[in-house]
């Protein structure tokens, strides 16, 4: 199951400020997206009114189709995950039993986990590197592992729109890598749609097909890679000056510090 994403005209006001502006964005089911910029842009905000967390003030967000704010939120859970910045774990929990919190949308209230779920729940463990920890305490874990129990509880839900803000947050390099490739993989293998705000701009580079650049709440580039990515956009992006090495057919371009 494949599902596409879409904003029309899109304005929020929060705190009487506006913190987006018209945007107007189509994303197709089976893609992988970046979105990048400098902070207090509107990253979160974009990808919590793309996910039903925050109403826009005007404008739409249609989830394959229809507009999200008319589809039972049941119904939306079950399409599209989303990993915030910051999670706020239960005092207590183990791994495991916040991993199966992501099967809460498949499931009727006060209802066991079935075997489907149990499947789901050690499958998004597995992928996550997590089985070996998943009787462990959460607030017992390195901010890394932390991480990778959410991103778990994510999988679990098994959706096929993933929408993570800043998921490679608290890892270390090789478990960064990792993760992008885990995505790319779900993405190759079922077709996940998939995006993610990034920091690291040649991550971002590498791992997705498109980047969508804003900058004060409107969308200031978007496009492949190899069109985004280059010293002067950067500039303007983020008012500094970086220099990038070009790509070729097989290496997408190379951000570096000036």
């Amino acid at each position: 199951m494949t599902a596409s994403l879409e904003t029309k005209d899109l304005i929020i006001d929060l705190s009487g400020r506006r913190v987006l502006h018209g945007i107007n964005l189509s994303i197709a089911a089976g893609s992988v997206v970046a979105v990048i910029g400098p902070n207090g842009c509107g990253k979160s905000t974009l990808l919590r009114t793309m996910t039903r967390i925050l109403a826009p003030t005007s404008g739409q967000v249609f989830l394959d189709g229809t507009d999200i704010w008319q589809m039972p939120p049941r119904t939306a859970a079950r399409t599209i995950a989303f990993l915030p910045q910051a999670s706020q774990t239960p005092e207590g929990i183990r791994v495991r039993t916040l991993v199966e919190r992501g099967r809460t949308p498949h499931m009727r209230p006060f209802q066991p986990l079935r075997t489907a779920d149990r499947d789901a729940v050690d499958r998004a463990l597995f992928l996550t590197g997590m089985t070996d920890l998943a009787d462990r305490r959460v607030d017992r874990l390195s901010g890394g592992q932390r991480q990778r129990a959410w991103i778990a509880l994510v999988l679990a839900q098994d959706t096929p729109v993933l929408v993570l803000d800043e998921p490679t947050t608290y890892l270390d390099l090789p478990h960064q890598i990792d993760l992008l490739r885990l995505i790319n993989r779900l993405n190759k293998e079922t077709g996940k749609t998939i995006i993610m705000v990034l920091h690291d701009l040649n991550l971002a580079s590498h791992h997705t097909s498109r980047i969508i650049a804003l900058r004060d709440g409107k969308v200031a580039l978007d496009g492949a890679p190899s069109k985004v990515i280059n010293s002067d956009n950067l500039a303007t992006l983020f008012g500094t000056e970086l220099n990038v090495q070009a790509g070729s057919a097989n290496m997408p371009p190379l951000v570096m510090p000036s």
